[in-house]
């Protein structure tokens, strides 16, 4: 991803087009993304995996970036989200991790 890019483009500017509306610029999704949803489709069926739509990849995505500790501002930008509250209710428990970070808690009994 270019560094310097302006929050307020698209990640993936092919799929908006610019539409005035009453003196305001307003992006809207186009029809492109039928491409991409018949593609990841194809990579599921190939695997032997169930289908799955656009928004669950978000999920995931912003979930695995979570993961990895990328703070919910900036996966609400990559996400394009308005606001990182939209973020928070696609951001699900990962019990796993929680556990990780519990067993690192030092044994009271251990500390001298």
């Amino acid at each position: 991803m270019p560094r310097g890019r302006p929050k307020e483009e698209p990640l993936f500017p092919d799929l908006y087009v610019d539409r005035e509306d009453e003196d305001a610029l307003e992006r809207i999704l186009n029809d492109k993304l039928a491409r991409p949803r018949k593609y990841l489709q194809a990579l599921l069926a190939a695997a032997g995996r169930p289908k799955a739509d656009l928004h669950s990849f978000r999920t995931t995505l912003n979930n695995t970036l979570r993961d990895l500790g990328l703070s919910i501002e900036d996966r609400a930008v990559l996400l394009a989200h308005a606001s990182s509250e939209t973020t928070k209710l696609y951001s699900h428990p990962n019990i796993e991790l929680a556990r990780e970070f519990v067993n690192r808690i030092p044994d009271p009994d251990n500390l001298a």
